[in-house]
């Protein structure tokens, strides 16, 4: 029995791969490569920077660096693909079939019916019609020479469902393999094709494939990686992916630095966010009294008004600060006089001014409701960045779950950024706005402010001010962004991978991997709803210590596997919320029954649809004589 892989799953694995590194763009091929590949088959080559010069007697031409780098991609498939040619030809050879073109008839069969019975039928109707009368005949063959289980299925899949396996030329041909492959890789077929039969070649050239692959990979990784330490960030990016992937995450650990320097707002839309609360509005509040400043800031502030060559600045240093000044010990007084070149002796006006501040400036609305402008996540990350030349961050959560028209309104418009990194088309800023922004920086020291912002009365994103968001994908239907607001941004999609932390699941008295179990369960979610949108990423669950616990297995991840994916389908298509033995549905409500000792969840249940998973203890001896 031959061992077969999934074709359908393998060739998704390996476009996930490809597609989470590739750029299509000019690359450079290693020395190492070159050296090792000079020619395929017929063809021999002459590397240039970003091209290949392929000939031979019969051909000459050129084809880019790419074409190497996508073949290294799919050597897998390309391998397994013939495996399963080869075992069915095998098989029906051993059934008697022993002339080639009766096994060629078998072969093609799918093809030739879905052109016939399309003339009749919908091309779809025909589909399925001609995929269940090969289907048919497989099945019968391959029962007569005792082949069954699963190898039976994937065979049988192989012949009739070409959907299944990406392919399109049929199977009898020697070429059949190239189409799968440059489906996978997502390129035009007719000019493309000699992609394919790179991947051909390198089955035999496995180690050069693989050192291809993992070197473009690496160099990939460090572009990134050195990106982001040069700044070259995208000024407006959403990260988007399933539930757990890290959005986060790889935002917070990227702007982990400026977090420190309080560079970075956040924000958190929802479906009652609008512009007011992203960018302020006037709100009741109550008069404070004056802000009360350290003495390291009132030496600050005596230092500035001493420099400003007023008469009497002690005075009137004391007078506007008398808050503040009132409850300093003498000492104190006495170490900011000296901190600012005065002597001891000027002790006494600062009691002068302190009793003119309090006589005179005692302000009677002091405790009164009043209305101020409240600036929100937008309005203090814009000042800030126009404050400073540093990177200044405005993150978003969750941006799909509000209503982004309503949230931007008129700042839609600044999104659009020139090569200079600030807005392109200024906006007006209405009045309440502006006057906060044109107080807040009427102290700021750049220089490159364009007309009319630091006044207030245009608003202008600078070059320093990046704009993040995160967005789960198995929420976009909240509130559909619009394709004018999606072109604005960059996208940065964050897969489901393992992180690699090593996390386990504790659960009576057992414990499991946690990236097993991801697999298993994405699997079957993948199945029943055929999308990714609702699979768990690593991070849908916190560990403690590296454990997920019983208790956290029930309430964070069964409770959204049961409501936001598995209530909307029938029991009988899924396995991992089964009894044992048996073939009832687990209701919810079995978690919490039957609890013992200091259980709060029913851990033997919990345990179940792990073993319904088929999962293995990480727990279990390594050896039987442990």
């Amino acid at each position: 029995m031959a061992n077969l892989k999934d074709l359908h799953e393998l060739g998704k694995q390996l476009r996930g791969e490809f597609e989470k590194v590739f750029v299509p763009e000019d690359v450079e091929l290693p020395i190492s490569f070159k050296e090792s590949v000079k020619e395929i088959g017929d063809y021999k080559y002459d590397y240039k920077k970003y091209l290949v010069h392929i000939y031979s007697e019969q051909l000459n031409g050129y084809i880019p660096n790419q074409w190497f780098i996508i073949a290294s991609f799919f050597v897998d498939y390309y391998i397994e693909v013939q495996k399963y040619k080869e075992r069915i030809v095998e098989l029906l050879k051993e059934a008697g079939l022993n002339k080639a073109d009766d096994r060629k008839e078998i072969l093609a069969k799918y093809t030739k019916l879905l052109g016939e019975i399309s003339k009749k039928k919908s091309y779809e109707d025909a589909k399925n019609d001609a995929k269940n009368l090969v289907r048919e005949e497989i099945s019968k063959i391959l029962s007569k020479i005792n082949i069954e289980g699963e190898e039976k299925e994937k065979l049988i899949k192989f012949v009739s469902d070409y959907e299944w396996w990406y392919g399109g030329k049929t199977i009898d041909r020697g070429d059949f393999y190239v189409s799968p492959i440059l489906s996978l890789a997502k390129v035009v077929n007719a000019s493309h094709s000699y992609i394919a039969e790179i991947c051909k070649s390198y089955a035999e050239k496995r180690s050069t494939a693989d050192a291809l692959r993992e070197n473009y990979i690496s160099e990939k990784q460090k572009e990134q990686q050195n990106d982001l330490s040069q700044g070259k960030r995208s000024l407006q990016q959403i990260f988007y992916g399933a539930p757990g992937t890290g959005k986060s995450k790889t935002i917070k650990d990227t702007t982990e630095k400026a977090e420190k320097e309080e560079r970075v707002f956040r924000t958190t839309f929802h479906p009652d966010s609008d512009y007011s609360t992203f960018v302020g509005c006037y709100k009741p509040s109550m008069k404070s009294k004056d802000r009360i400043y350290s003495a390291e800031e009132l030496a600050v502030k005596l230092k500035e008004i001493k420099n400003s060559g007023v008469t009497y600045p002690c005075h009137k240093f004391a007078a506007q600060y008398w808050r503040s000044i009132k409850d300093l010990s003498a000492d104190a007084i006495k170490q900011i006089l000296i901190a600012c070149g005065f002597t001891e002796s000027m002790n006494v006006e600062i009691s002068k001014g302190v009793a003119i501040g309090q006589e005179y400036l005692n302000k009677e609305e002091d405790g009164k409701i009043i209305y101020t402008f409240t600036p929100q996540a937008f309005t203090n990350a814009y000042v800030k960045a126009w404050n400073t030349t540093e990177d200044v961050y405005l993150i978003i959560e969750e941006i799909n779950r509000g209503n982004c028209a309503q949230i931007f309104g008129d700042l839609f418009q600044l999104l659009d950024r020139g090569d200079d990194g600030k807005s392109e088309y200024p906006i007006d800023a209405d009045t309440d706005l502006g006057n906060f922004i044109a107080k807040e920086l009427t102290d700021s020291s750049r220089t490159d402010f364009p007309d009319g912002v630091k006044d207030g009365k245009k608003l202008v994103l600078p070059k320093n001010l990046y704009i993040w968001a995160t967005m789960n994908t198995s929420d976009q239907s909240l509130f559909p962004i619009d394709s004018a607001f999606k072109r604005r941004w960059d996208w940065k999609y964050l897969p489901i991978e393992n992180a690699e932390k090593g996390w386990k699941i504790k659960v009576n008295g057992n414990e499991y991997d946690w990236y097993k179990f991801l697999e298993a369960i994405n699997k079957e979610v993948f199945e029943l709803t055929h999308s990714e949108d609702k699979q768990l990423g690593y991070f849908f669950a916190k560990a403690k210590d590296g454990i997920i616990d019983a208790e956290t297995l029930v309430n964070k991840v069964y409770f959204y596997l049961w409501t936001d994916v598995f209530k909307d389908y029938d029991y009988e298509s899924q396995k991992a919320f089964r009894k044992p033995n048996s073939n009832d549905p687990i209701a919810f409500k079995n978690f919490f029954e039957e609890l013992k000792n200091d259980e709060i969840v029913n851990e033997g249940m919990a345990e179940q649809v792990l073993i319904n998973l088929e999962l293995e203890k990480r727990n279990k001896p390594d050896s039987l004589f442990e």
